[in-house]
């Protein structure tokens, strides 16, 4: 279940990072500021590589701290870890990297069928993660929240992140 689990928050941070740089590759609408790419890039890109050097701080900052933050789980296994609110994503977190104290490899996951929508102060990502050392899979969604910064402008943060283990080749998707 802890292999499932690392699994799952390295895919949603990582469908973020993807998600922001194929958008940022030519593939976004005109009517999106560039600014809001580079700052979604900045927010999933640092989150990830807090997440990956097990900084719980340093990645923790990169979600609203509001009771309102949902983060979601469903593992491998069927399980599903949920915690409303900031300080209980955090506890989440925090109990997963001091299980697991070691840094992350990184590069071991790609992420395909990827979405991306700006529309104001939010946007919605989703994706589909492989972990090619596993050869496990999870389907991502993240919705971010552009909140006024400290004396720095805006700021994109993560207010809802939700992501589901599925096994390679049970996933179905309409078209």
């Amino acid at each position: 279940m802890k292999t499932l689990f690392i699994l799952l928050t390295f895919s949603a941070v990582t469908l973020l990072a993807t998600s922001v740089r194929a958008q940022s590759a030519g593939t976004a609408p005109a009517d999106r500021p560039d600014r809001d790419e580079k700052a979604l890039r900045k927010t999933v890109d640092d989150a990830r590589a807090a997440f990956d050097k097990r900084d719980l701080n340093a990645f923790t900052t990169y979600f609203i701290n509001s009771p309102d933050l949902y983060y979601q789980v469903t593992t491998g296994d069927h399980q599903l870890i949920l915690a409303h609110g900031f300080e209980n994503m955090k506890k989440m977190v925090g109990g997963y990297m001091k299980d697991n104290p070691t840094p992350a490899k990184a590069g071991s996951f790609k992420t395909t069928d990827l979405r991306l929508r700006v529309n104001g102060n939010v946007a919605f990502l989703s994706g589909n993660s492989v972990d090619s050392s596993s050869n496990e899979s999870s389907q991502d969604f993240i919705i971010l929240e552009k909140q006024v910064g400290n004396g720095s402008g805006p700021q994109w943060k993560i207010s809802a992140l939700t992501a589901q283990y599925y096994e390679m080749g049970k996933r179905i998707e309409v078209n």
